[in-house]
């Protein structure tokens, strides 16, 4: 199965609401449905990391310095 085989039959969404990203549709031919409890103990697991405003900036190529430029705040 490839990756865009694996994106037609998986599909997460998030609606803005505040309750986060669900899984909207699952139709994979192999992998059973992750259970609520699965997905609880996967949440607990791992946590995305939090970058600070410098390193967002970073990571797209910006100083700080750059931005406040660019704002004019100088």
């Amino acid at each position: 199965m490839t990756d865009r085989d694996f994106l037609s039959c998986i599909t997460l969404q998030n609606d803005s609401n505040g309750k986060g990203d669900y899984i909207a549709k699952w139709e994979h031919p192999t992998l059973a449905r992750p259970t609520d409890a699965q997905l609880a103990a996967a949440s607990d697991v791992w946590t995305p990391p939090q970058q600070t405003t410098a390193e967002k900036l970073a990571a797209a190529g910006v100083s700080i310095d750059e931005l406040k430029a660019l704002l004019g705040l100088h």
